[in-house]
């Protein structure tokens, strides 16, 4: 005798309702990708250093109570609008990390322990990275109809909010900040990529990557199940359609993907020529009339 009994999944991790409201797919619409290699080359080109590399990380929706998680407790803020865009991004950083990179980017060396820091020279540097940052992305292609602002206030997320970690190496360190995306930012951003269009939004490097299997289809036939069950090898099949002439060995085959055709080809001396996309529908004519049938004239 068994009984059911309720075993606790503690390693399942429960997701709060409200991410499941705010989250969508695609999260941006059909925008291209952003062009993080030009922009890490502008930005390093200003500094006049060649070690500084700008990479994404993790994107992901956060609950209230993990929005800073591994941020560090004293945070410099920086938010941003882009034009046309509703809602607000939000840049948050560790400010050892921000210094780590001032010293960096000026001196092209690490701080030591006996640095002295000015408030107000920090300060300046800060502004004149924002907005050389800001630069780096008008002149990284990526939507020149999306200019972006900065604003003073300094106030962070205090709702769940999309977050995207972005990496930022120089001089052998390694620093995690985070963007943060309004939910009124995503939407508004997500609207403005709405449109569908004929070009692709996945890289030309990741196509030429990715790989799919393609069946080429010469000729059919439809057996029932009884039918295959009863078949052994060395029988012999007539097809209902044949597309290729067995004896000259030429023909017109048709490209499936998932049992759906999808490029007309011709075939002829162990060759494959692709003719065009087949827009056609399939009118299937039994070749014998069942007994007793009468045909038309």
């Amino acid at each position: 005798m068994t009984s059911d009994t309720a075993v606790p999944y503690e390693w399942l991790k429960s997701i709060d309702p409200e991410l499941l409201e705010l989250d969508s797919h695609p999260l941006f619409g059909f925008c291209p990708a952003f062009p993080w290699e030009k922009f890490s080359q502008n930005l390093a080109k200003s500094f006049d250093i060649e070690s500084l590399e700008i990479k994404p990380g993790e994107l992901r929706w956060r609950e209230k109570s993990e929005l800073f998680h591994d941020l560090g407790d004293n945070l410099h803020v920086q938010q941003v609008t882009l034009s046309t865009i509703d809602g607000t991004l939000t840049f948050v950083i560790d400010m050892e990390d921000l210094r780590f990179l001032m010293f960096a980017l000026l001196q092209h060396k690490p701080p030591t322990e006996l640095m002295i820091y000015d408030q107000e020279v920090e300060e300046g540097f800060y502004r004149y990275l924002a907005l050389e940052t800001v630069r780096c992305f008008c002149e990284s292609d990526f939507d020149k109809t999306l200019n972006p602002h900065l604003l003073k206030e300094t106030s962070l997320p205090e709702e769940a909010s999309l977050g995207w970690d972005i990496q930022i190496s120089i001089l052998n360190r390694t620093a995690v900040a985070r963007l943060f995306i309004s939910p009124e930012f995503q939407k508004s951003f997500k609207t403005h990529y709405a449109e569908r269009t004929l070009s692709t939004p996945v890289s030309q490097e990741l196509l030429k990557k990715a790989e799919t299997t393609l069946h080429l289809e010469v000729g059919k036939v439809n057996l029932s199940q009884e039918e295959l069950k009863e078949l052994n090898e060395g029988d012999l099949v007539l097809l209902d359609q044949c597309y290729v002439d067995p004896e000259e060995k030429k023909g017109q085959v048709i490209l499936t993907l998932n049992g759906i055709p999808k490029i007309r080809a011709s075939f002829e001396n162990n060759t494959i020529s692709v003719m065009e996309t087949p827009l056609f529908h399939e009118d299937i004519s039994p070749l014998v009339k069942e007994k007793g049938e009468e045909t038309d004239g």
